[in-house]
C-alpha cells in the first residue's frame, strides 16, 4: 500500500484556502463539519515593525486506512 505526502513552504502560505478548495473539488469530499482532508489555521493577528501579520498553517489529511471523509 502507498501512501501520499505533500511539501509546503509555509513561509508562502497566504491562507487563501486554494488548497482545500482544490482537494475537496478533486477528490469529490463532502462539505460536512468536521470532515475535511486538509484545513488552515489562522494565528495572529501578531505586531511586526512592518504593522499586523497573521501565521497561517495548513493541515494535511494523512489518508488514513479507513477515511471518515470519504465513502
Amino acid at each position: 500500500m502507498s501512501q501520499y505526502a505533500m511539501v509546503i513552504d509555509l513561509n508562502r502560505c497566504v491562507g487563501c484556502h486554494a488548497c482545500t478548495i482544490a482537494c475537496r473539488a478533486e477528490w469529490k469530499v463532502s462539505v460536512e463539519p468536521g470532515h475535511r482532508r486538509n484545513w488552515v489555521k489562522r494565528l495572529g493577528p501578531e505586531i511586526t515593525p512592518h504593522g499586523l501579520s497573521y501565521t497561517f498553517y495548513p493541515g494535511l489529511c494523512n489518508h488514513c486506512d479507513n477515511p471518515v471523509c470519504v465513502e
